[in-house]
């Protein structure tokens, strides 16, 4: 792609690039559908993993990392909690590309946005998020 912007309207709109086919954003999220829809799938938001180094919160990061191994069956003291919760930001991680809640609305255009919540209004609802604009 030529461009930042143009990357971005791909990833949003969808269509042939290089012979490679990408579905549209809200296509790629109705994929993820069939998850939420099977019992005993733990669904975790990207906002309650992220912490204070993320712009969220260190109390919510502890509670969904508690509930990933209760879920998973595994038992693990406070002090390895937050062990495994400061290692996932910083130097070296590649936990989350930035790992910052709200950086849309520094990479996209305002028209981006707006397509982005036009088209994931019902997703918005299922998956428990707001618009971005």
């Amino acid at each position: 792609m030529p461009n930042h912007e143009r990357r971005i309207d791909a990833a949003i709109d969808g269509g042939f690039f290089g012979g490679v086919y990408l579905e549209n954003i809200r296509a790629r999220c109705h994929s993820l559908d069939v998850w939420l829809d099977t019992p005993g799938v733990l669904m975790v938001k990207f906002e309650d993993l992220v912490g204070a180094k993320g712009k969220g919160s260190d109390e919510n990061q502890r509670a969904s990392i508690k509930m990933i191994l209760d879920y998973l069956d595994i038992e693990k003291p406070d002090a390895e909690l937050r062990d495994i919760a400061g290692k996932l930001h910083g130097p070296g991680r590649v936990t989350f590309r930035k790992g910052v809640i709200g950086e849309s609305q520094k990479e996209m255009t305002g028209g981006q946005l707006r397509r982005v919540d036009e088209m994931l209004a019902g997703v918005y609802r299922r998956w428990g998020y707001r618009p971005l604009t």
